[in-house]
C-alpha cells in the first residue's frame, strides 16, 4: 500500500509541474461581441500586427493625432505599423468593455509612463499592452493592477549573459544549474515573468534588484501566444479567474 502510494504521490507530483510550465490555461477562444469582466476575473487578448495594408486606414482612424505623430516617426515601417495597429486594438477592446467609442478613450499616464485610463473608465478597468513580432496582447482587469509581456523565442542569444545582467542572483544560480539545452527556454520564462512584474507596478528594471512591496507579493503565471512566442501575466496577490480571447485573425 505504501509503495502504490509513492507511486501516486510521484504521478500527482508530475501532474502539478505540468500544469506550472504550461500554465494550465483555457484555450484562446473566439472574443465575444459584448464584454464584461468581474472583479477579479483576468482577460487575456490576442491579436496579430502583420494584418495587410488595406486593413491600416480603418484602424489609424481610431488613434489620436498626437499617437499617430508618435508612432509616424519609427524608422522602421513595419515597427510603425505594428505599433498603430496594437494601439488600435487596445483602443477597440477596451472599447468594448467600456461601451464607448475607440476613437474617444483618453489615456493617463504614470511617473514611469503606464498608461492607464482617463476620465473614461479609471475606476473600472486596468490593462496593460504588451507585443513582440507579429504578436500582440492585451490583458484586461478589474480592480487590480496587471501586467504583461510577450517575447518572441531567440535561438541566438546567450541566457547567461543576459540573466547576469537583469535577473535576481537567485534566478541567475537556478539558470546556472539548468542543462544547456534548456536554458533558453527557462531565461525566457523567467523574463517575462520579470518583466510582467515591473509592467504591473510600474517600476524601472532597478526594481528587479530591490524589488518593492507590491512587486514582491505579487504572482505570475506563464501562457504561450503562439508558435514560438512565450508570456507572462502578473497580478497583485493572487491570480483569480483567467481567460482567453483571440480576435477572429489571430
Amino acid at each position: 500500500m505504501a509503495e502504490r502510494r509513492s507511486v501516486l504521490m510521484a504521478q500527482q507530483g508530475r501532474t502539478v509541474q505540468k500544469h506550472q510550465r504550461t500554465g494550465h490555461l483555457p484555450p484562446w477562444r473566439l472574443a465575444p461581441t459584448r464584454c464584461s469582466i468581474a472583479y477579479g476575473q483576468i482577460d487575456l487578448w490576442r491579436f496579430r500586427l502583420d494584418l495587410p495594408d488595406n486593413t491600416l486606414p480603418e484602424l489609424t482612424r481610431l488613434l489620436s493625432a498626437d499617437e499617430y505623430r508618435r508612432f509616424s516617426r519609427q524608422l522602421d515601417p513595419t515597427n510603425a505599423k505594428r505599433l498603430m495597429v496594437a494601439r488600435a486594438r487596445m483602443r477597440q477592446i477596451l472599447g468594448s468593455y467600456l461601451q464607448r467609442p475607440p476613437e474617444e478613450l483618453a489615456f493617463a499616464y504614470g511617473k514611469k509612463g503606464k498608461p492607464g485610463l482617463g476620465d473614461s473608465g479609471r475606476d473600472k478597468l486596468a490593462f496593460n499592452l504588451a507585443h513582440s513580432g507579429v504578436w500582440g496582447v492585451l490583458a484586461v482587469t478589474a480592480g487590480m493592477p496587471v501586467g504583461v509581456d510577450v517575447e518572441k523565442f531567440d535561438t541566438q542569444l546567450e541566457p547567461l549573459t543576459l540573466a547576469r545582467q537583469f535577473l535576481p542572483a537567485e534566478q541567475v544560480d537556478v539558470l546556472r544549474q539548468t542543462p544547456a539545452c534548456r536554458q533558453r527556454r527557462v531565461f525566457f520564462r523567467a523574463w517575462t515573468a520579470t518583466e510582467a512584474r515591473l509592467k504591473m507596478t510600474g517600476e524601472g528594471l532597478t526594481s528587479v534588484l530591490e524589488p518593492s512591496a507590491q512587486m514582491q507579493n505579487s504572482t505570475s503565471r506563464p501562457f504561450t501566444v503562439g508558435r514560438g512566442y512565450l508570456g507572462a501575466i502578473a497580478a497583485a496577490g493572487q491570480i483569480g479567474e483567467l481567460r482567453r480571447w483571440k480576435l477572429s485573425e489571430g
